[in-house]
């Protein structure tokens, strides 16, 4: 049995090693590449679309802000924010402020506009996409949940090794500042 068992562990082993290998250039990588995609396209949307956000009430310190300098700011920061993603650059600051951007898009975009009556309300609104009855919305602040997940091992360990980060890193160090 234990002839049979050796060889299994042996290449297990080494899928293992090479699996450690490849995440440390892929998995960050993805992350930033889809996150990037996603924030891209929702700030080009907002470049060449209409200002909506009068509609809604921001939190504060954004409420102090007028519904154009929201936009602005929404719109800019996610395709900047992007773009620095996707290359892999500030990639913890960026990730911190896209959270920021997320969490109030959340806040004045995706949650009921007359709250929360149970705990089954906030359960009932996580979902994809609207669900509307009798004039009443919920839902629609998954994907944005899912985001702000996506964006924490981006905050706490950088752009990974297939970043900017890690390129001008290792070239600072390199050179006698």
């Amino acid at each position: 049995m234990e002839s049979l068992i050796r060889p299994i562990l042996n290449i297990e082993g080494r899928v293992r090693t090479w699996l450690n290998v490849a995440g440390g250039y892929v998995s960050l990588l993805v992350l930033r590449l889809l996150l990037g995609y996603e924030y891209l396209d929702s700030g080009l949307a907002k470049l060449g679309g209409t200002n909506w956000f009068a509609r809604i009430d921001f939190p504060f310190p954004f409420s102090l802000l007028s519904a154009d300098a929201n936009w602005f700011l929404a719109t800019w920061f996610e395709i900047v924010g992007a773009v620095l993603l996707i290359v892999g650059f500030a990639t913890r600051y960026v990730s911190m402020c896209l959270i920021v951007v997320t969490l109030v898009a959340i806040y004045a975009a995706h949650l009921p506009t007359d709250g929360f009556g149970s705990i089954s309300d906030i359960f009932d609104g996580y979902r994809i996409s609207r669900q509307c009855e009798d004039g009443v919305c919920t839902g629609n602040y998954k994907l944005p949940v899912i985001f702000l997940v996506m964006f924490i091992p981006l905050a706490f360990s950088g752009g990974g090794k297939l970043s900017a980060d890690r390129w001008l890193g290792s070239r600072l160090q390199g050179s006698k500042l």
